[in-house]
């Protein structure tokens, strides 16, 4: 699945901001995260969530 959306820079770099947050949690915690965000990032329980590589493959696609 594609998702395509339009949003402004502010909401990219929120964005962008968002992803290097949890990259760092999941690196200086070992990949303990809150359960509520780690519920969000694995779509409660449906996917892998993505790993250190793969966000930074996802942010420098949306930069």
């Amino acid at each position: 699945m594609q998702l395509q959306i339009v949003v402004s820079e502010a909401e990219k770099a929120t964005i962008l901001a968002a992803l290097r947050i949890y990259q760092q949690q999941l690196n200086l915690r070992g990949g303990a995260v809150p359960s509520d965000v780690f519920d969000i990032a694995n779509v409660g329980g449906t996917v892998d969530p993505l790993d250190d590589f793969e966000i930074d493959a996802l942010c420098e696609r949306i930069n």
